[in-house]
């Protein structure tokens, strides 16, 4: 859904959070991919069809992805059928006839907008309120931003003629009809898209209208609703589409309660194609968490108001990443004139906006790094928020400081260490072969770098290294090998003169591990079965009537269906050791069970 708590009227009620009539599966990577023709499954040739088209009025099965280089996705298929008071049984019925890796509902998503009874105001400064209070003017000062970078708006619809937005537009989708106009149409007003749109990039010094806090950058428009309703359909074809066609910010201002594993892998595929995805939090005013919003690799974004307080409609929880201004904010409406909105929708693409503008600013960053300034830089609002401490994310966005924490990476000559891999924790063996990662922050390739490394309080020793690493670039850097006596050391590693020339920032250019040597000891493995909340569970061991923690891992990723997780640790022979494991829910589950 759009996030607006007057929802659009929607023929589909059978299952509320889910689109009627559709069944979502994936064959395993190593099983059977079915027959297709033109991207549509027969009957014929596919036997487990064969008996279900007339008892679930089966009208059409489809493979979503035919051409994406995905192993997952390529294997997604969808059941369209009539019968749609049977969705559970024929759930049922594909589990016992293929093998699925899953067999799903498919998530119905609506607009998350809280229209109010303001309609046109000249009161601009008070519209604009939001770009003061995240400190965008200051930000501007720094960066407007470059029409390079592309932020996809995934919408109802969108009115790309509007004369604030016309100048800003790159090719987009409607990939709902399956063709390249996403504008209004029908029952689709497109009031909410284009509202989030002028957010993200209306055109700004322009002597007319509003000012968007992406400033410079470009918009796409990627219709994802029907033209006959409104209702979004849509949603996960256009994050495809959009990270397939040059995006490199998404913003999602719509989800549901829905949840499915198809959702969550759309959006690995669009953040490991290296787009950044936005999505606002949900506007029920509860902690109940929304998709995709709630989804691994989505920047959640909850609402807030003139003061930094939760807005009275906005999702709230541990889950929420940030928070940004989402009351009474002024954008362009569907038509060529301007209206005010509120709900996290008008807040996901006010950060969606500023993520463009960091880009912008800093583009050897990589999404990884974007997403931890943006969140890094944010104002505490814990003040204005006593009854929601630690659930609005990590603060209210601050433009200004996203942008001063990237400078790291606005450098010419910066030669960084990133992180040392090896030697790690407890060690089996008295030889150790470090390995570090070198990384480029700099705009100039690296040719060479001077790296010093030093154990505990040993004479300090040179390795020069060189090669061509480009921009952003990591090169994982082998050290010579060194025997050490048993006991625990430490690894310290630094490098200097990038290209034989002076660092212009020296923040990054250090990293010190702490490692202990067993040469005496006996590897032990363990072996960790997650639920799909891996956040929750984390272990240690110790050694009896012991404190010092010797070996520890998680938390670990929250994954449907759970994962595996192995780690190596050494311990000393001939002692007794305690295995603590802990999960903070306490439920006990793992793997598959939720």
């Amino acid at each position: 859904m759009l996030f607006c708590t007057s929802l659009l009227s929607f023929s589909q009620n059978f299952n509320p959070d889910y689109q009627d009539g559709k069944v979502i599966f994936q064959v395993p990577v190593d099983g059977h991919m079915f027959k297709t023709s033109q991207g549509k499954l027969q009957p014929q040739g596919n036997p487990f069809l064969e008996d279900d088209f007339q008892e679930f009025g089966i009208y059409e099965v489809i493979q979503l992805h035919p051409n994406i280089k995905d192993e997952k996705l390529v294997r997604t298929y969808e059941i369209r059928f009539s019968e749609i008071e049977k969705t559970d049984l024929l759930i049922g019925r594909v589990k016992s006839e293929i093998e699925v890796v899953y067999v799903e509902k498919k998530e119905l998503h609506k607009t998350f907008l809280t229209p109010n009874d303001t309609y046109f105001s000249n009161s601009f400064n008070n519209g604009m309120w939001c770009l003061f209070q995240v400190n965008a003017p200051e930000a501007w000062d720094i960066s407007v931003g470059d029409a390079n970078i592309v932020v996809a708006v995934t919408d109802n619809a969108i009115q790309v003629n509007h004369p604030d937005l016309v100048n800003k537009i790159v090719p987009g989708r409607d990939v709902v009809d399956n063709d390249n106009d996403p504008s209004p149409c029908g029952g689709n007003d497109g009031f909410h898209g284009s509202h989030v749109s002028g957010t993200v990039g209306a055109e700004t010094n322009n002597n007319l209208g509003v000012a968007s806090i992406g400033y410079n950058i470009s918009v796409m428009p990627i219709k994802i609703g029907n033209c006959s309703t409104g209702s979004l359909t849509g949603g996960y074809d256009g994050v495809i589409w959009a990270a397939d066609n040059g995006a490199d910010v998404i913003n999602m201002s719509w989800g549901g309660g829905g949840v499915s594993t198809y959702g969550q892998n759309v959006c690995n595929y669009a953040w490991n194609s290296g787009v950044i995805l936005i999505a606002a939090a949900g506007n029920e005013n509860s902690n109940q968490q929304f998709y995709p919003a709630a989804y691994d690799n989505v920047v959640s974004v909850a609402a807030t108001t003139t003061g930094d307080a939760k807005s009275s409609f906005s999702q709230y929880g541990t889950w929420i990443d940030v928070s940004a201004p989402g009351s009474q904010i002024l954008s362009i409406d569907s038509g060529t004139a301007y209206q005010f909105s509120q709900g996290t929708s008008m807040a996901s693409p006010m950060v969606a906006g500023l993520v463009g503008l960091m880009i912008s600013h800093a583009p050897s960053a990589t999404p990884q790094d974007i997403v931890d300034c943006l969140l890094s830089s944010a104002d505490n609002i814990e003040f204005a928020n006593p009854s929601y401490q630690g659930q609005l994310g990590s603060g209210r966005i601050n433009a200004e400081e996203a942008l001063i924490c990237l400078n790291a990476f606005t450098y010419d000559l910066d030669a960084g260490i990133n992180s040392i891999l090896s030697p790690q924790g407890q060690l089996c063996i008295s030889t150790v072969s470090p390995e570090f990662e070198l990384r480029n922050y700099g705009s100039q390739n690296l040719t060479s770098v001077t790296i010093s490394y030093q154990y505990d309080t040993e004479p300090v020793q040179t390795f020069n290294w060189s090669g061509n690493l480009a921009q952003g670039g990591v090169e994982m850097v082998s050290l010579p090998n060194q025997t050490l006596t048993s006991g625990q050391h430490d690894l310290f590693v630094s490098c200097s003169a990038p290209n034989g020339s002076t660092d212009q920032n020296t923040s990054n250019n250090n990293q010190t591990v702490t490692f202990t040597v067993v040469p005496s000891g006996q590897a032990v493995t363990v072996e960790i079965i997650t639920d799909c909340y891996g956040s929750e569970i984390e272990w240690n061991i110790t050694e009896e009537g012991g404190t010092e923690i010797l070996a520890s891992g998680g938390p670990y990723p929250n994954i449907t269906g759970g994962e595996t997780y192995q780690d190596e640790v050494c311990l000393a022979t001939g002692l007794c050791y305690v295995f603590t494991i802990t999960d903070t829910y306490g439920d006990g589950l793992y793997g598959s069970q939720w």
